[in-house]
């Protein structure tokens, strides 16, 4: 899995009136070029958190870097 590709404000507030028109998570990817599991995320964080919820914090991979 690579990282993460960030998404604006724009689009997730279309996702979201997508969403409230009952369209599937399938059309909402086709329609705006945005992954299904993008989708699946951002309805999900939307649901929870309400439609001033903000993306999760970008999380570091791998060892923490150490002085020697």
């Amino acid at each position: 899995m690579g990282p993460r590709k960030l998404i604006s404000k724009a689009q997730i507030s279309v996702i979201c009136a997508l969403v409230r028109k009952n369209k599937s998570y399938q059309e909402i990817a086709v329609n705006t070029g945005i992954a299904l599991r993008t989708i699946q995320r951002w309805t999900k964080i939307y649901c929870e958190g309400g439609r001033d919820a903000s993306p999760p914090a970008n999380k570091l991979e791998g060892h923490k870097r150490s002085v020697s």
